[in-house]
């Protein structure tokens, strides 16, 4: 450690520069010492001492060895840099009252790879490296905290979010509940040969709606709900008397006991079910329904989606999509991610966008050849938020002796027609022409398997910076089979051209995440105050450095977690390195998501851009930690691609 302009004992005592009692009082107005023994702080902060470092004194680099103090920062402002960076370029960290430096490295028992500097007159706690030690051993949450500083503090900001959005809500089961966990009650079963009517009888007294139907062994072979029940009774056939195994749904959908209540909402909004077995090791344990999920909310996703699934015109689906911020609501309520929330969406968007391309399908006066609908970009990826534009092509198969033209006409046909219904429901026409109905983006097989040929073999950063989009791509609608060997050769093809790698990580550092100087974001000034950027200068930073990193490695899925979660399982990256990136991503989504809600709420246009300082001081916080995860993985990237 440099020596300090000036250094003090915390000790008790009415004189004393720093008493024990202050610095305490200090620290547990921070994360995460607001949640650590006081008793353990007190003891800690006997051992401690006070520094005060001047403005651009250094504090200390990798040459001085394994740190001998642990820091937090009470006052002023401490910066970290690379040790040959010049003192202009950017932080790759800055720590400001409450928060710490060094931790990792006394963590890992390891010199700190980067200089602190003092960005302005501070006064640092330290405290010694024995006395650190002690209090990781002592306290879970203090070493859960050194462990994973970036989840912690994104964990501590969705309960913030929480709380704020309903106090009520939070008694409900959280959507990282597992399904073991809740309160389920025992099964309602009945036989094979069991009437319907019996049956229908067992689920009224028992007060549920639904009933297991069980073989001789008691092992599930059907279930049978109040909707079954209801399409028999509109059948005209329907016959009370009838063995259940008539009518009941066959092989039923189940879901683990480690399942989490987020696991099973995604599979009953896939799969437009309401009901799901829960399962452990082969054991019935209960059958969980949307309402037992969410029964505080009033949310009913499988609804939704069944509701958008059979409307019968586009007016229908755009009032029923309206139903989603309350969706929204209630998925932050229950603290989710921002993959969480995400993913949902894009279930939703994916149920509504089907049924437009089925309405504008049945309107066709001519028959259509096989197509498969392309979602390209964030619905790709399923990381679509609420404000969200159209990105889409078309994928065909020539019919055998008709003209390449006349095929690709009556589809562009057809795709005018679908991009416009899907523009009235509220995916706004793509500003770029990223849309089917554009003739460069209605293409044959081979003619899509040669589009990424030449733009993996161009290696042309512009080119890149237009086409990186269909890099991410998902067959949303129509045969859905066709897109796979298109992309199975283009990702081949990519693992394998390092000069193309190079150009798309030249493309992904480009969206610099918006970081300033000192102590402050990098922001775009307006008369009304400063503008950030979440999706351009934050959430894309990780986008892009993602997908490089993932198609180097040839693989295939689109989804920014996802690709995170392989590479690191291939070992490409640390898997410390992915959960704290991922995290960072998953806080600006629900960031973004919240500031949308809001917007909606005041009447005003969706926006990506935030004030940041209209956030509270937490999500400043932890905004600025997302972001210097950001430039961590970009950092990453620039080692692979200099």
């Amino acid at each position: 450690m440099s020596g300090a302009d000036a250094r003090t004992r915390v000790r008790s005592g009415r004189g004393a520069l720093q008493t024990i009692d202050n610095a305490l009082a200090f620290l547990i107005q921070h994360p995460p010492y607001d949640e650590i023994d006081p008793a353990l702080l007190r003891e800690a902060l006997q051992h401690a001492e006070l520094a005060y470092y001047a403005e651009g004194r250094a504090i200390i680099g990798p040459d001085a060895g394994i740190p001998q103090f642990f820091c937090i920062v009470q006052q002023g402002l401490v910066r970290g840099t690379r040790k040959d960076a010049a003192r202009t370029a950017p932080a790759l960290f800055e720590a400001g009252p409450g928060e710490t430096f060094l931790a990792a490295a006394l963590y890992q028992q390891r010199p700190t790879r980067t200089v602190h500097l003092a960005a302005e007159d501070s006064f640092v706690i330290q405290l010694p490296r024995g006395e650190f030690h002690t209090l990781l051993n002592a306290s879970e949450r203090f070493r859960h905290y050194c462990e994973r500083r970036a989840s912690v503090l994104v964990e501590r900001a969705r309960e913030q979010m929480r709380a704020e959005i309903s106090t009520e809500m939070q008694r409900a089961a959280t959507l990282d509940t597992p399904l073991g966990r809740m309160s389920l009650r025992p099964p309602v079963r009945c036989r094979e040969d069991t009437t319907v009517r019996e049956a229908v009888r067992g689920m009224h007294e028992a007060g549920v709606g639904s009933i297991v139907v069980c073989t001789a062994d008691q092992r599930p072979a059907g279930i049978f709900t109040l909707r079954d029940l209801r399409a028999l009774i509109a059948s005209d056939t329907h016959d009370l008397d009838a063995p259940i195994q008539t009518a009941m749904t066959v092989n039923p959908r189940s879901a683990r006991a480690s399942d989490t209540v987020f696991d099973a909402a995604a599979a009953m909004l896939e799969h437009r079910i309401g009901h799901l077995l829960v399962t452990d090791e082969d054991q019935l344990l209960g059958v969980v329904s949307q309402r037992d999920l969410f029964a505080q909310q009033h949310v009913d996703m499988v609804s939704l989606a069944r509701t958008l699934s059979g409307c019968d015109s586009v007016a229908a689906i755009a009032e029923v999509r309206q139903q989603t911020q309350g969706v929204i609501n209630a998925m932050l309520a229950h603290g989710a991610s921002g993959r969480q929330l995400t993913r949902l969406i894009s279930q939703l968007n994916d149920v509504a966008v089907r049924r437009v391309l089925e309405l504008v399908e049945a309107e066709q006066t001519v028959a259509l050849p096989r197509y498969t609908w392309l979602a390209f970009g964030s619905e790709a990826r399923g990381e679509q938020a609420l404000l969200t534009d159209q990105d889409n092509g078309l994928l065909f198969e020539p019919e055998s002796g008709e003209d390449l033209e006349a095929t690709r006409a009556r589809l562009l046909a057809f795709a005018r027609a679908a991009n416009e219904q899907l523009a009235a429901i509220g995916f706004p026409l793509c500003p770029g022409n990223i849309m089917a109905s554009n003739p460069a983006l209605c293409l044959s097989r081979q003619e899509w398997t040669e589009h990424y040929a030449t733009l993996i073999d161009v290696q042309s950063p512009e080119a890149l910076l237009r086409g990186s989009i269909h890099l991410d791509v998902r067959a949303l609608h129509g045969h859905r089979p066709s897109l796979e060997p298109v992309i199975a050769q283009a990702v081949t093809a990519a693992a394998t051209n390092t000069q193309f790698q190079h150009a798309l990580a030249q493309v992904a550092l480009g969206f610099r995440p918006a970081l300033g100087l000192i102590r402050s974001f990098a922001t775009r000034r307006v008369e009304a105050g400063r503008r950030l950027d979440l999706k351009k200068n934050g959430l894309q930073s990780f986008v892009g450095a993602t997908r490089t990193l993932a198609l180097a490695q040839g693989l295939r899925m689109a989804n920014t977690d996802d690709r995170l979660e392989a590479l690191a399982e291939a070992d490409t990256i640390n898997a410390r390195d992915a959960a704290a990136w991922s995290e960072a991503f998953s806080f600006i989504q629900v960031l973004r998501m919240r500031a949308h809600q809001q917007q909606m709420e005041a009447g005003e246009p969706l926006s990506n851009e935030i004030d940041p300082d209209s956030l509270n001081p937490l999500d400043r916080r932890i905004l600025k930690e997302a972001l210097r995860q950001a430039q961590r993985l970009h950092d990453r990237l620039k080692l692979n691609y200099p």
